[in-house]
């Protein structure tokens, strides 16, 4: 057996037990840990925030307005640049 003295067998609850905690001096993954890690991620890509919360299953983002990523220059000019080219979407 997987964890015999676990009395909640369902899915997320062996998954949410096996991995909470420390092992070996490390904070082990969470599944919240992990999707806030995976939607950061998403933000530091500048994904749009509807695509975002499509994929994740939220409505909004304000709880991770912090870890939003401020565009540096070279950045903004190439999405300004984006903006100003002919990217054929006209029919």
């Amino acid at each position: 057996m997987l964890r015999p003295k676990v009395k909640d067998r369902s899915t997320d609850g062996v998954a949410l037990k096996t991995l909470r905690g420390y092992s070996g001096g490390r904070l082990r993954p969470t599944q919240r840990r992990l999707r806030v890690t995976w939607i950061v991620g998403l933000l530091n890509d500048f994904i749009p925030d509807t695509a975002i919360c499509a994929a994740a299953g939220i409505q909004e983002l304000r709880s991770f307005e912090k870890y939003r990523p401020k565009p540096d220059g070279a950045w903004l000019m190439t999405f300004r640049r984006q903006f100003h080219e002919d990217v054929g979407w006209a029919g």
